[in-house]
């Protein structure tokens, strides 16, 4: 018989800390608020770093293996993560520090005062197998397969298990007359669901303007993921990676307002990036590092390589060898 390791699911995250990890130079310290924290920044201040450190603290593998956009000569200096979070109404307060991209240290505190639990490593990776994880979600894209498929011809045929849910057909209606005032609701006849207008006209959802169609996506990845961790008692922590998913700003400032209503009605905390401060709750503001950039030449098949290191990305620009060789950086 297989045990589920999965039993513990988080209820919020309280602070982070880290030292030389990713975007992060030196020291930095981060709280959070109960409902909404909008991380905001511009390119390379450290967003993403920020939900990295998250996912890291709470990895149950011992390595991480840097993507292609990150440079991997800075992880060779030594990483601190530390984050307090609360799970089985305990805090817990866990601290990693990485080395060449592996954990070389790892403790693990349970509870407050004489009562409090200590794990070290091998114990740690343990305990974190039992947590239920935390809901990631990458630009908070939602694809159209998961709605309706295109038959042949000009016909789109729904998802069944789109038509079927109620419960998601009602919870979409009931939010999104909140940011697009010309929608009525939506409504499904037979195997067709349709966008009724306040107008009185209806449009097939395949056939509706980007915008909308993007918007009831979304909106419903949304709610799928808030059902499942109402009917399974998953971890109640959702981290989202760019807000800005190409919406006017309108638009996004009204879908900050749901998620506001959501994170009260759901008893969720978010964790959501954004490029944008205006109108969002709980700012977390993340200024650009600025890394010293160095060059490197090199020849190779007679054309000259210079190679732009910087933190991050990591970049290559190619000039041939062939007439003038001015290069400004």
């Amino acid at each position: 018989m297989k045990i589920k390791r999965e039993l513990i699911p988080i209820q919020k995250i309280i602070s982070v800390a880290c030292r030389d990890f990713m975007a992060f130079r030196g020291l930095h310290n981060f709280e959070f608020q109960d409902g909404i924290n909008t991380i905001v920044g511009g390119s390379a201040s450290g967003k993403t770093s920020l939900i990295t450190v998250m996912i890291q603290c709470l990895s149950t593998e011992r390595s991480r293996h840097w993507t292609k956009v990150w440079n991997p000569y800075i992880s060779e200096k030594p990483s601190l993560l530390e984050m307090r979070f609360i799970a089985d109404d305990k805090m817990h307060y866990i601290r990693r520090v990485m080395e060449n991209d592996n954990t070389t240290d790892l403790h693990l505190y349970i509870g407050e005062g004489k009562n409090r639990l200590f794990y070290r490593d091998g114990e740690v990776i343990e305990y974190l197998g039992k947590l239920k994880p935390v809901f990631v979600v990458d630009h908070l894209e939602a694809q159209r397969s998961d709605f309706f498929y295109w038959t042949r011809g000009k016909t789109a045929q729904i998802n069944p298990m789109f038509t079927k849910s109620k419960h998601l057909i009602e919870r979409l209606n009931s939010h999104l007359p909140l940011i697009n005032n010309s929608i009525s609701n939506i409504e499904i006849e037979g195997r067709d669901v349709y966008c009724r207008y306040k107008d009185g006209s209806k449009v097939h959802l395949a056939a509706l303007s980007l915008g909308n169609t993007k918007l009831i996506f979304v909106l419903g990845k949304l709610f799928n993921i808030l059902t499942r961790i109402e009917e399974d008692d998953l971890s109640k922590v959702i981290l989202i990676d760019e807000i800005e998913m190409g919406f006017d700003r309108s638009t996004l400032k009204k879908m900050n307002e749901v998620f506001n209503k959501l994170a009260e009605d759901y008893d969720c905390q978010f964790m959501i990036t954004s490029r944008f401060r205006n109108g969002r709750r709980n700012p977390i503001r993340l200024n650009r590092t600025r890394v010293p950039r160095y060059y490197n030449l090199d020849l190779n098949n007679s054309q000259k390589r210079k190679y732009i290191f910087k933190n991050p990305p990591f970049t290559t620009k190619t000039i041939s060898s062939w007439g003038s060789s001015k290069w400004k950086p």
